[in-house]
């Protein structure tokens, strides 16, 4: 075959290829439409209880626990979605009772993106509608040289929110409470089997 052929023969299949990987991207983009729309649907009307176990089971999962070794610790609660960080607040307010001069904000960049820290402030400003001057602190934290991450050495990366409550030693005890309740009344229905 002739060196024009091949190259002709070449440039046809990788077309071919780009062709089937974008078919089978947009077939991906809509099953993956279609089931999250279905999913969303399926949860319907959202009781204040069920609010109320929500912010118990996100707290379990991502707050600050008291330690023995350090009793009297506060609330503290920490993502980088600012959906969760909106319903953690929401909870604090209308669930807990919390007063917003009670609630600080501190968040916790790569260092790589100290010069970001502005457009951060505006970021998080936005997503969870408190002002710049909410934020109490920021913490730059060391990069791993070794650490590959992905998140972190893009331009969509805002970092992590960290709500502290003050005076909530208290609280804390209760959602603490509140989780051993949910899992003595939970135990029935989780059986592994």
């Amino acid at each position: 075959i002739a060196k024009a052929q091949r190259q002709r023969l070449t440039r046809k299949r990788k077309e071919a290829q780009m062709r089937g990987a974008t078919a089978k991207r947009r077939l991906r983009i809509e099953r993956q439409t279609f089931l999250e729309d279905g999913a969303e649907q399926e949860v319907g009307a959202v009781t204040k209880r069920d609010l109320w176990l929500i912010g118990t089971a996100l707290y379990w999962a991502e707050g600050s626990k008291e330690k023995e070794y350090r009793p009297g610790s506060g609330v503290q609660f920490g993502n980088s979605a600012p959906e969760m960080i909106n319903v953690f607040l929401w909870w604090l307010k209308h669930i807990c009772h919390v007063a917003s001069n009670q609630i600080w904000f501190v968040w916790y960049l790569d260092e790589n993106h100290r010069s970001r820290t502005p457009d951060v402030i505006k970021y998080w400003s936005g997503k969870i509608s408190v002002s710049p001057e909410a934020f109490d602190r920021v913490y730059y934290k060391k990069g791993n040289i070794k650490t590959k991450r992905r998140n972190s050495t893009i331009e969509n990366y805002f970092g992590l929110v960290r709500i502290r409550v003050a005076r909530s030693s208290s609280l804390l005890r209760k959602i603490t409470g509140w989780t051993r309740g949910i899992v003595k009344n939970s135990k029935n229905h989780c059986r592994v089997v």
